[in-house]
């Protein structure tokens, strides 16, 4: 028997936690995505760097050793950022598939994409005050009033706040100083 069947057992009731964030798949993708952007910067700083000092080592040697070392310096930095570059752009491309469908982070599956989801009555980004008003594979988001996909909206479905959009899109207004119709667009 378990401490916790004990207690349970002796009469006292456990407290209840708050519930803690939970692991969605959005989050996941996000996490990709800041990886991805990590490994491909750190890929070129490396580069840079590994360029700019086997170039000082090269012009300071003074003998053959020495430039081989800084030649050796120099291919063996460059093969290890394109490792990091390519490992960045292997997650980034995963990450492109999965949230868009595309390669390159264009349309999303099933052809709703910009331009083509959302904006019909009852759709993804419409007013809504309950999910009786949204059509299927939508709910009624209560707090926002907007018909909600529910996995969140899509890459530029309309949006009222940061957490109608979904895969760590932004709600973001194309307008001067934010007076335009909010959308979920990349971050």
């Amino acid at each position: 028997m378990n401490l916790i069947n004990f207690a349970q057992a002796q009469g006292y009731t456990l407290p209840q936690l708050p519930p803690g964030p939970t692991l969605s798949q959005g989050y996941l993708m996000g996490v990709l995505y800041s990886i991805a952007n990590f490994l491909i910067g750190a890929g070129i700083i490396l580069a840079v760097i590994t360029i700019v000092i086997s170039g000082i080592m090269y012009l300071k040697s003074g003998s053959d050793t020495e430039a081989k070392s800084a030649k050796g310096w120099f291919r063996n930095g460059i093969i290890g950022a394109f490792i990091i570059l390519a490992v960045g752009v292997i997650i980034l491309t995963i990450y492109n598939i999965v949230v868009t469908g595309s390669f390159f982070g264009g349309g999303v599956p099933g052809g709703s994409g910009p331009g083509s989801g959302g904006y019909t009555s009852g759709g993804p980004g419409s007013p809504c005050i309950n999910s009786n008003q949204c059509v299927s594979g939508t709910s009624c988001d209560i707090v926002s009033g907007i018909c909600d996909r529910n996995n969140g909206n899509l890459k530029d479905e309309i949006c009222k706040g940061d957490n109608d959009c979904s895969y760590f899109l932004r709600c973001k207004s194309s307008g001067i100083f934010g007076t335009g119709q909010k959308t979920c667009k990349q971050p």
